[in-house]
Formats: structure tokens, sequence, C-alpha cells
């Protein structure tokens, strides 16, 4: 996520190393996505500061659309903030994203639920991951 207006935001995707010293809010450091995208800043030698981490990433986004730095989120979350003063763009390398469904084991699925599931499977089979969901995407202010 980005600010409108920022620089980046001319562009149509962000490359990792587009991200060095800009202010990354960061999600927590046992979040999953996090570690991926640490992993990918020291590979590409990309140092960042870091003036907030949070647990989670509508927080994160928050944050950005409060001027308090860029993040990179999944599609999901980012999507809350459609229509508002941050912009998307994908990030390159894409920073995986996967989430999963847990379920009690000893207990039967009710209708609403199966049907629910069918609807996510449903979209991500229809490309909706390929919008992003399954990237990381970054945004800012």
């Amino acid at each position: 996520m980005l600010p409108r207006g920022h620089a980046l935001e001319r562009k149509k995707a962000v490359q990792i190393t587009d991200l060095q010293d800009e202010s990354l809010i960061s999600l927590g450091p046992n979040n999953p996505m996090r570690m991926r995208l640490e992993m990918a800043l020291a590979a590409a030698n990309v140092t960042c500061r870091r003036p907030v981490e949070t647990a989670l990433a509508y927080s994160a986004c928050t944050m950005v659309a409060g001027g308090l730095g860029r993040t990179v989120v999944d599609a999901i979350s980012a999507s809350q903030f459609a229509n508002s003063s941050v912009v998307f763009r994908p990030l390159l390398p894409a920073v995986q994203f996967e989430f999963a469904m847990v379920l009690p084991a000893h207990q039967p699925r009710s209708k609403a639920l199966n049907e629910f599931i069918d609807v996510v499977k449903e979209l991500f089979d229809a490309g909706f991951a390929s919008e992003g969901v399954a990237a990381g995407m970054l945004g800012a202010q």
C-alpha cells in the first residue's frame, strides 16, 4: 500500500529494491508473511525504516492511510481500503500469502459452511488469486 501521490504510485509494480530506505509498517515478527518479506528484503540487501509494528494487516493499512508509512499486506486485507487515500501495487518478486480454513475435526459441517467453502474455492479458481491475493501487495499512506 502506498499513499496517493507517492513517487512509486506511477509504477505498475513495485520492485523490492524500490523499498530501500522507505518507512515500512511491519506485521508482527511471527507473522508468516512478514517472515517471507524479511527474507526477500535480506536477499535483495534492502533496508527499510520501521516506525511501527502491528499484529494485524488491517491495522497496518489504517496506519498507511494515516500517513505513517507503507506496508506489504495480502490483497484481501488491502481490498478493505479501496476508494480511500491509498493505492495498491503488486510487489515483485511476490511475497506469497497463504491462508487456511481451520475446522473442527469431530463436528459435522453445516450446509452454510460447505457453501461458504465452495464460494471461496470458486473465487480462487476464477482468478481472484491472480489479482493479488496470493501475492503481497504494496500499499502506502
